[in-house]
């Protein structure tokens, strides 16, 4: 009796006691180029034409990309085991165990990439030998995709760069370390979302952005924090103060419904970014500067609080158009705002010179996760021991 292929080749074993009914009974090995077929009640294990081309594993640690070629697996690339090289070690690839190290320069000086301790090579890894900076100690590992680096222990330690992403749910960043910047990639499409907008009902993700496509706007009444979009200051004594794009001469006693949550001057160093957003933890954001004492606000923007936390990482052109300004936003570089349309040129702060509305530009500095002082609030350049001025920011829902 024969089942599926024909005659020859090496025998296996069937499902059966040895004994089969149809090829169904002798499965192939996964990533083999060989077929299976029933003949005469018994496996037979040859090589299956209809695989040529498939992928194939050579049971090589070492070759990538095998494919079957007239019968046999073979054609693959070698394993690039590179990724291991260092000052300490030599990559090399194992061809039953794949990639693996060899220790080199035993004894030998290297470097942690830190000034926090004197460090030597043991047994192909980097180890600090001393130390000579207490823990604490700001430091700095190079690397874009850390923050908050700190000396512990001889060496320079880190949390991770979260990027920033924002609270919409409609969008997730990660960090790229190659590219040193912050990517953001779209999540969550046609799943509901909040816009931050209390006069809006049933957002949901489009291409990245939350917003409402049938453009349904909720009921509004007095109490209920709603904005613009849905209702006036004449139909609810409660809408937030709103206009769209860079606004200048702005008293800070026109800002109804909007609270203040932080205030320091461009001459201050810090706090923490995390300890600022912790306190400025509404819906929607609104930057502000202006001399120390002045009522009114020379330069003010707002938007949502996703789009005034658009992540940019160091990309000097990054910029995020929303409510009728450009925003961007990193932990490691400036935080600020041009007028939409306006392009930016980000060498830490927007403040490369020869822009148009140079009057509608601000930006303020930071650095690992921290305000640091100085830039510019319109064209008033803030740096090297800047006069009086005041940066703030409002928060409401």
């Amino acid at each position: 009796m024969e089942g599926a292929g024909g005659s020859g080749g090496a025998t296996s074993t069937g499902s059966a006691g040895g004994e089969c009914v149809t090829a169904g009974d002798c499965p192939a090995a996964a990533g083999s180029c060989d077929g299976a077929a029933c003949v005469d009640g018994a496996c037979v294990v040859r090589p299956d034409p209809d695989r040529e081309g498939a992928p194939c594993d050579d049971g090589d640690a070492c070759t990538e990309g095998e494919v079957c070629a007239g019968g046999a697996c073979g054609q693959g690339t070698p394993r690039d085991c590179s990724a291991l090289d260092s000052e300490c070690a030599v990559g090399r690839c194992d061809p039953a165990a794949g990639c693996a190290f060899d220790p080199i320069n035993e004894d030998a000086a290297c470097d942690l990439e830190n000034t926090c301790g004197a460090s030597v090579c043991r047994a192909g890894q980097c180890v600090v030998e001393s130390v000579f900076a207490p823990d604490g100690t700001p430091c700095d590992d190079s690397r874009f995709c850390t923050v908050g680096d700190v000396c512990s222990g001889g060496a320079c330690v880190s949390a991770p760069n979260r990027c920033g992403a924002p609270d919409d749910g409609c969008t997730v960043s990660s960090c790229d370390e190659a590219a040193r910047t912050c990517v953001v990639t779209e999540a969550n499409e046609g799943g509901a979302c909040d816009d931050g907008d209390g006069c809006t009902a049933g957002t949901t993700c489009q291409d990245g952005i939350c917003g409402t496509p049938t453009g349904t706007i909720a009921a509004c009444m007095t109490g209920d924090s709603c904005c613009p979009s849905g209702c006036s200051d004449a139909d609810d004594g409660d809408c937030p103060f709103w206009r769209s794009g860079v606004q200048q001469g702005v008293p800070a006693s026109s800002l109804s419904g909007w609270t203040q949550c932080f205030s320091n001057q461009f001459a201050e160093s810090g706090p923490a970014l995390s300890e600022i957003l912790a306190r400025c933890s509404k819906r929607k954001l609104l930057l502000a500067c202006r001399p120390v004492g002045e009522e009114s606000f020379a330069l003010l923007a707002m938007a949502p609080r996703a789009d005034v936390l658009w992540p940019c990482g160091d990309a000097a052109s990054c910029v995020h158009e929303e409510n009728g300004v450009g925003w961007y936003f990193d932990e490691r570089s400036s935080w600020g705002f041009a007028p939409a349309g306006e392009p930016v040129t980000r060498v830490l702060c927007d403040d490369a010179g020869g822009e148009s509305v140079p009057h509608q530009r601000m930006c303020w500095h930071t650095v690992d996760g921290s305000l640091d002082v100085g830039y510019r609030c319109g064209d008033n350049d803030l740096n090297y021991s800047p006069p009086d001025w005041e940066r703030a920011i409002y928060h409401a829902d």
